[in-house]
């Protein structure tokens, strides 16, 4: 058999394993990952200036969709005293939002306003829960409001 017949075979061989390597190495498109909830809050301020025999009149809370995000609006009667922060934790499509005192507890009265916003959050419906305010010595958060919003 003439030496060219002989090499096709080999140069076919090469070149398949070539092409088998070289496309066990290509790229792989990353799936695109949804983008993470965020949460951004603020607390007011102990506000004094009203009758705690009216709290229930002033107290309340507020959960809205603006731009995307959702918005809460909670107006709490609380211990003078304290420290509050602000969690978030989602399971599929139900969002908890729990108001934390980190500081101290005393006999005072007062109320603070706290304002939070959930951002980066996918379409779609969700129900949101607002729970307050956990503390160790004054027990754990209680459902303070719950809605199912819609995030266009």
């Amino acid at each position: 058999m003439p030496e060219s017949h002989r090499t096709k075979p080999k140069a076919l061989l090469f070149l398949g394993v070539l092409l088998s390597v070289l496309t066990a190495c290509a790229p792989l498109t990353p799936t695109p990952q949804p983008p993470t909830p965020h949460l951004t809050y603020e607390v007011s301020g102990c506000a004094k200036g009203f009758a705690l025999d009216r709290i229930q009149e002033w107290e309340g809370t507020e959960i809205t969709v603006e731009g995307g995000a959702v918005v809460i609006h909670d107006r709490v009667a609380y211990v003078c005293c304290a420290t509050l922060t602000v969690e978030m934790q989602q399971e599929d499509k139900v969002i908890k939002v729990t108001e934390r005192n980190v500081g101290e507890v005393c006999r005072c009265m007062c109320g603070y306003v706290v304002n939070a916003r959930i951002t980066n959050l996918p379409a779609g419906t969700y129900v949101v829960q607002v729970w307050g305010i956990e503390h160790e010595q004054t027990g754990p958060a209680e459902l303070r409001a719950q809605t199912r919003v819609t995030i266009p």
